[in-house]
Order: C-alpha cells, then sequence, then structure tokens
C-alpha cells in the first residue's frame, strides 16, 4: 500500500512538471514573438532636424524603412502601430528640453510617412522630455569614481529641482564627463516601435498586445510616455493656504483657496479677517477684514504649479487701526503685481511652502479720530494714493 501511494505521488509530480514546463515554454515562446521591433535615431545637441549622416542615423533609417517596407508587401502580420517618443539630454531647462524632445519625435514621424507607405493614422510621436532614468542606467554601468553621488544626485532631488544643477558642482570634472560621453547618447527620437495585431490562443478575435521594450545596455525600458507632466509627480487641482506671515503680525487669522488649470495657471482668493469689539476703547485697536483674488502664471510648463510665478491681483479691504488715543479708520482698495516661489517640503506631494511679494496701487479713504469717553471724535478726513509693496506671503499650502 505504501509502494503504491508513493507511484501515485510521483506521477503526481510529473505531471505537474509537465504543466508547469509547457506554460512557461508558451509564455517565453508568445513573448519572443510579440516583442516590438525597435530602431534608435540621433539628433545633434539643441537640433530636432533629422540629420541622417549623424551618429549612425544613416544604417537606422534606412533599416527602418525597408523593414516597413517589407512587412507591408510580404503581409509578414498586421501593423497596429508605430510609437515614435522623442527624448532631449537633460542640459537645458525643462521649458526648453520638452518642446525639443516633441519636435524631434514629430521628425522622425514626418520622415517615416514620407519614405513609406504607412497611413498616418498608424504613428504616434511623442515627446517624453529629459530621460533621466536612461542616464541613470547608464551611470549604474559605469566605473566613473563620483558614480554613487551622481546617482544620490539623480534619486534624491525633489520634483521641480534639475539634478544638471548639482551634478555641475562635482569635483574631478565629472559633470564634464557626462556632458560628452553621457548627454550625446540622450539626445535621440527613441524608441521607434513597430507593434503587431495577434490572435489570443482561446478566441478568433483580433486584440492588440503592446509589450514594452527590451533592456538594452544603454536604454532605459519605459511605457508610452504622457509629454503633458512629470514621471510620478501629484497633478493638484486645488490647493489651501494660511500665510505665517499675517499670524505673526498680531494673530491676525487667514485663508487662501487656490485652483490649478491650463497647465500653467491659477486661481485664488485670500481672505483676513481680525475685528474683534474693544470694550476699553482706551486700549490698541487692530481690525482689518479683506479680500484679495489673483490670477497666477507659473514658469514651469510641467503641471506641476512649482517654481517661479507670477500674478495679477486685486484687493479691497476695511480697517480701524487705534494705537493709544488717535485711530484711524476707512478702507482700501487697489491692485498689483506680485511674484513668488513655490517649492515642496521633502519631495512630499501635499505639502508645500510659498514665498512671494506683492507690490502696487492703493486707494485709501479713512478718518483720524480722537478716542473720547464713551464716543471717537473725527478729528479730519483723508484720501491718499500709495503705490509700492502691499502683501508679503510665507504660507504653508496643502494642495489636494
Amino acid at each position: 500500500m505504501t509502494q503504491k501511494k508513493l507511484y501515485t505521488v510521483l506521477a503526481a509530480i510529473f505531471c505537474w512538471s509537465c504543466c508547469i514546463w509547457g506554460q512557461v515554454s508558451d509564455a517565453s515562446a508568445s513573448s519572443e514573438n510579440n516583442t516590438p521591433e525597435v530602431w534608435y535615431v540621433h539628433f545633434r545637441i539643441n537640433e530636432s532636424s533629422l540629420d541622417e549622416n549623424y551618429n549612425n542615423n544613416k544604417v537606422a533609417l534606412s533599416q527602418l524603412t525597408q523593414r516597413i517596407s517589407e512587412i507591408i508587401s510580404t503581409q509578414e502580420y498586421e501593423i497596429s502601430k508605430i510609437s515614435i517618443t522623442g527624448y532631449a539630454s537633460p542640459d537645458g531647462p525643462i521649458k526648453i528640453n520638452q518642446p525639443l524632445s516633441e519636435k524631434r519625435a514629430e521628425a522622425l514621424r514626418q520622415y517615416v510617412l514620407q519614405h513609406t507607405n504607412v497611413p498616418a493614422s498608424l504613428i504616434e510621436a511623442y515627446g517624453a522630455g529629459e530621460n533621466w532614468k536612461e542616464l541613470r542606467i547608464m551611470i549604474e554601468k559605469s566605473n566613473l569614481t563620483q558614480k554613487e553621488k551622481i546617482l544620490h544626485i539623480i534619486d534624491q532631488s525633489s520634483m521641480g529641482e534639475e539634478p544638471d544643477k548639482a551634478l555641475k558642482e562635482l569635483p574631478d570634472n565629472t559633470y564634464r564627463v557626462i556632458l560628452e560621453q553621457y548627454y550625446p547618447r540622450l539626445r535621440n527620437a527613441s524608441t521607434v516601435q513597430l507593434l503587431r495585431k495577434i490572435k489570443r490562443p482561446q478566441t478568433t478575435a483580433i486584440v492588440e498586445k503592446e509589450k514594452d521594450v527590451q533592456q538594452t545596455d544603454t536604454i532605459i525600458q519605459r511605457q508610452k510616455p504622457q509629454p503633458t507632466s512629470i514621471p510620478n509627480s501629484h497633478i493638484p487641482f486645488m490647493g489651501i493656504k494660511t500665510n505665517l506671515a499675517y499670524w505673526a503680525m498680531l494673530i491676525t487669522p487667514n485663508i487662501e483657496l487656490e485652483w490649478y488649470f491650463a497647465r500653467q495657471f491659477s486661481f485664488s482668493v485670500e481672505g483676513v479677517y481680525r475685528w474683534y469689539n474693544d470694550d476699553l476703547a482706551k486700549g490698541s485697536n487692530f481690525r482689518v477684514a479683506y479680500v484679495s483674488p489673483e490670477l497666477r502664471y507659473y514658469l514651469r510648463d510641467d503641471k506641476t504649479w512649482k517654481g517661479h510665478y507670477v500674478g495679477l491681483y486685486g484687493q479691497y479691504g476695511e480697517y480701524d487701526i487705534k494705537f493709544g488715543d488717535t485711530g484711524y479708520q476707512g478702507r482700501g482698495r487697489g491692485l498689483g503685481l506680485s511674484y513668488g516661489y513655490i517649492f515642496q517640503f521633502n519631495q512630499s506631494k501635499h505639502w508645500f511652502f510659498d514665498l512671494g511679494i506683492s507690490a502696487g496701487y492703493n486707494r485709501l479713504d479713512f478718518d483720524s479720530y480722537y478716542w473720547f469717553d464713551p464716543c471717537n471724535a473725527l478729528k479730519e478726513h483723508h484720501s491718499k494714493n500709495y503705490w509700492g509693496p502691499t502683501k508679503l506671503k510665507a504660507s504653508i499650502l496643502y494642495r489636494f
């Protein structure tokens, strides 16, 4: 009985092993058959025009167009899509590199359209901006003396800060080596992928399947990029903040709401209210209430709403301020320009700090008065045009 059980267990293990081996073999074969075909084309620094004589472009372009023509003529398989992704090396500001990568991808798209019979609807072109992930793979496989510091800078730099600035401060001419040996390899319109339509084994329906690019020594594998945002970044729709400068000035409660739209714009409304009754009029009063709407433009074009900004604001408020026996009561209205900078706390997706200053024109209409128990006596009426600083901002910001 024991021997019979042993044979039964061995038979089960053998059958199970055969099933697993068959599944692995099928998956491996499927992966090999469905891996997209990929080519890489390079560009000169700060250029988006396609130069066939640069680097190995003539060979790559020839292989690309010949392969597409071969597939169409022999009907080897049906092309589902040709995906072109453009990149730029990190030596430059993001606001320049993002459109540069888009132009490079479009240049290669036009070349394919002109030299093949592929319908324009099958070719997609994307600009992925700066390719920091690919640079990291290159550095990780290098023998640079500052290798660990370079990787740390790339990994630890907070969103909104460009690691290129920190790389320039490394010793031993490290940045020069990166600039001459690594950045040129990032100026490409890669990848050009030919994606095919395949049949699922279980059904006869035609489905579209896209595989990730297999990793090479110098090219990072990535899915289809989203050119309008930074990878892994949090795209906010609203923020709430409070100005610490107002709290420090006689504990003045305040709140501001900000809404984000159109990649680089936001609209905010700030409110301040400190109007407490003072039963002992002989004491000092500091009463103020005002509202201030503002339209902002952020200089960074990456839907993060961080870094430098400029704004146009309006302002209306009323006040009653008295120190000692003389007080001033009235209202003010005006408009002006603002400037500031927003940065985040320790790579947080939600917490930020807003530093700014505003200046412009205010029309002030107010009365000066003396205090006489139990009422105030008018001293004089004033009207004044004021030009100069109007607001100082040091706000804690939380974004949703």
